[in-house]
């Protein structure tokens, strides 16, 4: 009995670890967290790319104190400080249908919805990125706080 559940076991194990098959590209390859609790966290930028360059050093400047709050059940908020004043925004989220993107929507009137490919979702590591209407593409390299 033993012998024939070993090579099913083997099978399980490759075909849930198999590189091709990540939801993301920069993982993880396997987790046992859902999204929404790898989401949830108090995070804040530790890279921060414009159109694949790093100009984290900038945004840092302009975003100072920046932190990002995502509750599990639905909710987010942002703030950061410009220089001179503290800047932010609260609102719902969700992730689509197939848990790629995460899409967030302030309670502003009037306002739509933000798109955000994931790229990785990790418990220590949260990276998105999305496009604006110029084209841009803005990528977000997040870590707890």
């Amino acid at each position: 009995m033993k012998r024939k559940f070993l090579p099913l076991l083997l099978l399980s194990v490759l075909a849930i670890t198999e590189p091709g098959c990540n939801k993301y590209p920069e993982g993880p390859a396997i987790t046992l967290r859902s999204k929404e609790e790898r989401l949830a966290n108090t995070w804040g930028i530790d890279k921060y790319l414009l159109n694949g360059e790093d100009k984290t050093s900038d945004y840092k400047a302009t975003h100072q104190e920046y932190k990002l709050v995502v509750v599990k059940s639905g909710t987010y908020a942002y703030s950061y400080f410009d220089g001179s004043a503290t800047q932010g925004e609260t609102g719902t989220w969700k992730l689509d249908k197939n848990g790629t993107e995460w899409i967030t929507l302030s309670t502003v009137s009037g306002a739509t919805p933000n798109t955000y490919t994931i790229l990785r979702l990790k418990e220590k590591s949260f990276w998105c990125s999305t496009v604006d209407i110029t084209g841009a593409t803005h990528e977000f390299h997040y870590e707890p706080q």
